[in-house]
């Protein structure tokens, strides 16, 4: 992830400090009906989430999900990496990933029952 808000250049938060990421998952391309949001973890550019739910995903969903700096005011959004549709082959391969602007990956393990 990005040590700077691509909208401004400056630090992610007030301070100067490093971000507070969470995601939010969705079923739609928007990103605008959320389903899932994960913990926050505090002042970290390599966040490790180990969080779970349980859904039921039909075939052909729009599958997101968005980083974003947990903030006091307003939060920050960071990327988004987005399956439309979600296939057989994202859910056998078990991952779902992307590059941000700046190079940084992140990932998503998808665990199909």
């Amino acid at each position: 992830m990005t040590t700077q808000d691509p909208a401004c250049s400056c630090a992610w938060d007030g301070l100067g400090g490093a971000p507070d990421p969470f995601v939010m998952l969705s079923f739609d391309a928007s990103g605008a009906n959320s389903y899932f949001r994960t913990n926050t973890i505090q002042d970290t550019f390599a966040p490790d989430w180990s969080d779970v739910t349980s859904t039921v995903i039909f075939a052909g969903t729009p599958f997101r999900f968005d980083v974003w700096d947990d903030d006091v005011t307003t939060d920050d959004w960071m990327f988004a990496c987005l399956a439309d549709p979600l296939t057989a082959a994202y859910l056998r391969y078990g991952t779902m990933s992307c590059v941000d602007d700046y190079g940084s990956t992140a990932t998503i393990y998808i665990y199909a029952q």
